[in-house]
């Protein structure tokens, strides 16, 4: 992951030495951009983006998405969850890329940065499995987990259509792509690793959990700073 993150800023880097110098339209650093964006899966954020070459430009950013999702969890005990709190708090480095050099259509690719979970508490639960995890309460059937998606670093790819820097002053821009988050972990004190999930006769479910790869849908209102 570590050597993937260094190739993607090397790439960066050496676009910037070798156009730097370039007097055409869209050269490194020439133009700027500001992007407010809202997705399906990264909530609401920022970018500011600046170009490298005609064809390729860069932005750095930040997006956060927060929520209780302990109603749409996956419960089949008869408790209901105090507390479901989703907080997915992300910066991103990216880049664009246009096949043609005046076109709309990009190519991204780049990394979120940023630690993903979800806090689970209850109270009045039995014992159940928590995704391949198991959750042993207390007396008084309590408990509190944090559910973690994968690493600090989540490599990313897309395809989209619209100008990270459009040509004129606002401009919108949408995206579709995937994010690598890895593989969940779960963090509590009351975690029984000896006991099987498939033992658990209660069990609890966060969707999208069982998947290391998560759809991403963006748009963007952009707007040219110069």
């Amino acid at each position: 992951m570590k050597k993937k993150l260094l190739l993607l800023v090397a790439t960066t880097f050496l676009y910037i030495a070798t156009y730097a110098q370039t007097p055409s339209d869209g050269g490194a650093f020439q133009h700027f951009g500001l992007s407010l964006k809202a997705g399906a899966m990264n909530g609401v954020g920022l970018d500011l983006s600046t170009s490298l070459h005609p064809n390729l430009t860069t932005r750095i950013g930040f997006n956060y998405l927060g929520y209780d999702v302990a109603k749409i969890i996956e419960n089949s005990t008869e408790q209901e969850l105090d507390q479901g709190k989703l907080n997915f708090a992300n910066a991103n480095i990216l880049l664009d890329y246009y096949p043609v050099q005046n076109g709309v259509f990009h190519i991204t690719a780049g990394a979120f940065f940023g630690s993903n979970k979800v806090v689970l508490e209850g109270s009045g639960f039995d014992p159940f499995s928590l995704n391949d995890y198991v959750i042993v309460t207390d007396a008084n059937g309590y408990f509190k987990s944090t559910v973690k998606f994968g690493g600090v670093v989540k490599p990313y790819f897309g395809l989209g259509i619209g100008r990270t820097i459009p040509k004129k002053t606002v401009g919108v821009k949408f995206e579709m792509g995937v994010v690598y988050q890895g593989k969940l972990t779960a963090e509590s004190d009351y975690l029984n690793t000896s006991m099987k999930p498939s033992d658990m006769e209660s069990v609890i479910e966060i969707p999208l959990l069982e998947s290391k790869f998560w759809p991403s849908a963006t748009l963007s209102l952009v707007f040219r700073l110069k």
